[in-house]
């Protein structure tokens, strides 16, 4: 039994390490082609997608982890925000 839980875990650290060395691979050398680029306002475009890449590459990997915790509160900011607009008189939500 602890021989298989081992096994497992050795296999989703080994699947983990391998997505991380792949997007490394990508993105640092996105980021050394971009660096390369002599024209400082294309160069500085390019680098702003380059982090939103990062960012949503980044989110993918967290929302199982972190979504639930995200729905949540999205949740009670739009309970917050149905009060708000009750308590204004508008039953739909917006403003007068």
């Amino acid at each position: 039994m602890k021989l298989m839980f081992l096994l497992r875990l050795g296999i989703f650290f080994a699947f983990l390490t391998l997505i991380y060395l792949s997007q490394r691979f990508w993105f640092v050398g996105t980021w050394h082609w971009i660096g390369a680029i002599q024209r400082s306002n294309l160069r500085n475009g390019l680098q702003i997608l380059w982090f939103v890449g990062l960012l949503t590459v980044l989110a993918g990997f967290l929302d199982p982890m972190l979504g639930a915790i995200c729905r949540c509160h999205l949740r009670l900011c739009k309970r917050a925000f149905e009060v708000q607009s009750r308590a204004r008189g508008r039953a739909d939500g917006r403003s007068a």
